[in-house]
């Protein structure tokens, strides 16, 4: 376990591992976050880190340690996994007892002493002149260029010859970099609008973008949520604010009203009957008592039929037929077939009337003989001499005849 003094910075390397054996690729991982944490009082800190060839670099600094002890490194990240639900997976690793810090130089063993960067030796000093002030180089402009995907990079800083406005030496860079290997086409990303907040007015808007796995196409899909802040509060009104009514337990829902001040600036109101104006009523409109009135003679919404009831009611109803009417007679078939069956022109039974002389009346008999001579005929009983009753012969030959004819 690496040892120190509080306040000297600490350099540490570290490999991530898995139970076979084999180095984690960090090329692969994404949010890789490392934290060194204190054993004993479980404090952590999130660590700035370079990785180089797999290696993770980190530094603890000096103005970073506030407590002596040991200390434990902790990590985190995440790596892509289309195998599970969401496609991403989480990982954690720890390493324990990474490194103590102590409080005095004197804690260490000497072995321990040979690795800190300042040893005490105590003498005698000698104060010399001072010596003159040293100028700090400042990097001016730094150029990039492009080379072949198979040179190495490469980086150099030379002297321009110039100063600036405090006599500090400028120099430039130029970096060239190595071209990537082309890559496959990616996936279009996926954008999904998260959780927008609304912030007080003095808070600046920001905006995150969190990796939310991917569609089932394969795309990634990243969540967006946005904080606005909203606008300052605007100036106050010029009116009294809350007013007090004092006679509101007056007011009815059927009235309208107007609120009257107390006296003047006062918050303190009362409440008066709004005056309607008046009018001459118009003939051509109902007052609305004359629309009750009219009103009152209507058949309410309970004896009255929805649209489906009346058209059902009526389907069964005999359309009306110009010309004709319905009674509570029924009339049947029989009827009317027997009503077929009397020929054209027949007439009902008339009693006819021997003295009728009207050519045109119902009783009127036509062909009727001027004189009723006897006809011969014999008795089933012995003959008499007898007078013949012109009544008789009427009455047994002619009417049976005028029966016959009706």
């Amino acid at each position: 376990m690496i040892r120190k003094r509080i306040k000297n910075d600490v350099s540490i390397t570290w490999i991530l591992k898995r139970k076979d054996g084999t180095s984690v690729d960090l090329s692969l991982v994404r949010n890789l976050c490392v934290y060194v944490r204190h054993s004993r009082l479980d404090i952590a800190k999130k660590q700035e880190y370079d990785v180089v060839d797999n290696v993770i670099f980190l530094h603890f600094l000096a103005s970073e340690q506030k407590i002596a002890g040991v200390y434990d490194l902790h990590a985190k990240w995440e790596q892509i996994d289309e195998s599970i639900e969401g496609g991403i997976a989480s990982f954690a690793l720890d390493y324990c007892n990474a490194f103590e810090l102590v409080e005095k130089s004197c804690e260490l063993t000497e072995e321990e002493q040979e690795d800190e960067d300042f040893v005490s030796i105590v003498g005698e000093a000698l104060r010399g002149n001072p010596g003159y002030p040293g100028k700090t180089p400042v990097i001016g402009t730094i150029s990039a260029t492009s080379v072949a995907s198979d040179q190495n990079p490469s980086f150099t800083l030379s002297d321009s010859g110039n100063v600036d406005d405090d006599g500090n030496p400028i120099y430039t860079g130029s970096i060239s970099i190595p071209e990537g290997n082309e890559g496959a086409a990616g996936k279009a990303p996926v954008l999904v609008i998260g959780e927008v907040l609304t912030v007080d007015p003095d808070v600046a808007a920001s905006v995150s973008i969190t990796p939310d796995g991917f569609t089932d196409e394969g795309n990634p899909k990243f969540v967006i949520s946005l904080s606005i802040p909203k606008g300052n509060t605007g100036s106050p009104g010029d009116g009294a604010g809350n007013v007090l009514v004092l006679n509101v337990n007056d007011a009815l829902s059927t009235k309208q009203y107007v609120l009257k001040p107390k006296a003047n600036g006062s918050t303190e109101y009362y409440i008066e009957e709004m005056s309607l104006p008046t009018h001459a009523h118009d003939d051509r409109y109902y007052t609305e008592s004359e629309v009750d009135t009219k009103l009152s003679g209507k058949a309410d919404k309970s004896t009255t039929y929805t649209k489906t009831e009346t058209d059902m009611a009526l389907g069964g109803k005999v359309d009306k037929v110009e010309g004709k009417s319905l009674s509570t007679e029924d009339y049947t078939t029989a009827e009317k077939t027997k009503l077929g069956g009397i020929a054209a022109g027949a007439e009902a039974n008339v009693q006819s009337d021997w003295n009728e002389t009207n050519t045109e009346a119902d009783g009127f008999i036509k062909n009727k003989p001027t004189a009723l001579p006897p006809t011969a005929h014999t008795h089933d009983y012995a003959p008499t001499s007898h007078a013949h009753d012109d009544r008789k012969v009427y009455r047994q030959t002619i009417i049976p005849a005028l029966k016959r004819r009706s």
